[in-house]
């Protein structure tokens, strides 16, 4: 009976290209649900339309960040 060799650099290789998928896909997820933690002109936009008033940005920031326990404004 023959034995099966295991190529080492190409599993190696398989394991470093699954954990890198997983952490791409990981990010891409996160920027999709809070995109505003990553684009600054998105959150100063957003900043402001709550300065304004804007009840749509209010409850868009409070059921996005807030429920999720996300700070996305840094207050002094």
């Amino acid at each position: 009976m023959k034995r099966y060799r295991v190529n080492k650099k190409r599993l190696i290789f398989v394991v470093l290209l699954f954990v890198a998928v997983l952490f791409i896909t990981g990010f891409a997820v996160d920027v999709v649900r809070f995109p505003e933690s990553y684009f600054s002109t998105w959150r100063y936009q957003l900043q402001c339309d709550i300065a304004d008033g804007d009840k749509v940005a209010v409850e868009y920031y409070e059921t996005t960040y807030i429920a999720n326990n996300r700070e996305l404004f840094k207050c002094n």
